[in-house]
């Protein structure tokens, strides 16, 4: 079971993953709609959801809305959401920032390590989250373990 520990000023939540930096950018750990600087995470409604707010739209219209926040995402990721029929999916970004300075530009250099889709299981009253798909973006050691380490403690946190 994870253990949460907080910095003593209460504001932030000491991560112990593999990636160092990942770990000082990240606030806390948490599942269901999320912006933080170490990841961003977003409810994706399923390709044929028609109906919101009693307006009806067009199929796929409500989950290329969930998606845009998330710019150009690659292309196997959407074909996932499309042609798999699942409900209420969350897919987190997990990122890192930069600062890289250049001659030319002085702006923090965005990393994506991977995505995660995950969704939840209700058992007994209880949500518990249940991994569906990994997507590694970045295929280095680091950015592997860090996904890892991130699917095993949102398994554990609940």
């Amino acid at each position: 079971m994870r253990k949460f520990s907080w910095r003593k000023d209460g504001m932030k939540e000491i991560l112990d993953s593999p990636h160092k930096t990942w770990n000082k950018q990240t606030i806390a750990l948490m599942t269901g709609n999320v912006w933080d600087n170490g990841y961003f995470s977003n409810y994706i409604r399923s390709w044929n959801k028609l109906e919101c707010n009693g307006i009806k739209n067009e199929p796929g219209h409500l989950q290329n809305f969930d998606l845009r926040p998330f710019g150009n995402i690659p292309l196997i990721i959407r074909n996932f959401f499309k042609f798999e029929v699942f409900e209420n999916l969350v897919l987190m970004e997990i990122k890192t920032y930069y600062n890289r300075k250049t001659r030319w530009e002085n702006d923090r250099q965005k990393v994506i390590h991977g995505y995660i889709v995950y969704g939840y299981d209700y058992v007994d009253g209880k949500s518990n989250v249940k991994i569906v798909k990994k997507f590694y973006v970045n295929n280095n050691y680091k950015s592997i373990k860090l996904i890892d380490w991130i699917c095993d403690s949102l398994i554990e946190e609940e």
